[in-house]
């Protein structure tokens, strides 16, 4: 919903309709809920979807909670799968005005599926005790401009921190090692005691270094191991 309201408004005429014309915003959104949820109703009831159709765009997951994924499933329920949401469009706006303008009429249709993973590039700092409202949340990301140390108090082992660091460092013209492992040691250290994962998502470019990427991985991998071992 996020991003067909910034593709079609235009994303500078949506923010300042938040302001100048609120009236036409909401009903914009309700007219796309309401316009989402027939569509799920309508797969639904014609077995459209499959244990397959699971949305995790932040990465992978699979949990005890949902039906494994399988080939031919079809006629699964929308309770059995999971799905992914995000807020990109409206990362500069109040805690208030995300709730008023995208989260109420996110969590209809959120509250459909089993599980939800939230966020995709945006900072989710200051708008995470909204976010608590999503019930069947299991992971909300940790974006790139985002302090990890707000997340600890707020989710605890709730959900899976979906951590992703700055991809500055490994897309730099010189790969400076210790600089990376700072980063990474840094912000694991903030989120000791969670359950996290750490994931570098789209570096625009290794230099065609590739070996930067098996090193990225080996650091994290030591760098946890530090914390969660400790």
């Amino acid at each position: 919903m996020s991003e067909a309201a910034g593709a079609l408004f235009g994303l500078e005429e949506l923010l300042m309709a938040l302001v100048t014309d609120p009236d036409m915003v909401h009903q914009f959104m309700a007219f796309t809920r309401d316009a989402v949820l027939a569509n799920l109703d309508q797969g639904e009831a014609a077995g459209d979807w499959s244990t397959a159709d699971s949305w995790y765009y932040l990465t992978p997951a699979y949990c005890d909670e949902l039906p494994d994924p399988a080939a031919n499933s079809h006629g699964a329920k929308l309770k059995d799968l999971a799905y992914f949401s995000h807020a990109q469009e409206f990362d500069a706006v109040s805690p208030e005005m995300f709730e008023q303008f995208l989260l109420n009429y996110q969590l209809p249709i959120l509250g459909r599926f089993g599980r939800i993973a939230y966020g995709c590039c945006e900072t989710l700092d200051t708008k995470l005790d909204v976010l608590g409202k999503i019930p069947n949340m299991t992971k909300v990301l940790s974006g790139p401009l985002s302090d990890p140390a707000r997340y600890p108090e707020k989710f605890g082992d709730r959900c899976v921190i979906s951590w992703r660091p700055v991809g500055s460092i490994i897309a730099a013209e010189h790969f400076n090692e210790e600089a990376q492992r700072k980063q990474l040691r840094e912000g694991l250290a903030k989120l000791a005691g969670c359950n996290i994962e750490v994931h570098m998502h789209e570096p625009m470019s290794v230099q065609g270094d590739l070996e930067r990427v098996r090193t990225w991985v080996r650091i994290a991998k030591e760098e946890a191991g530090k914390i969660w071992s400790a």
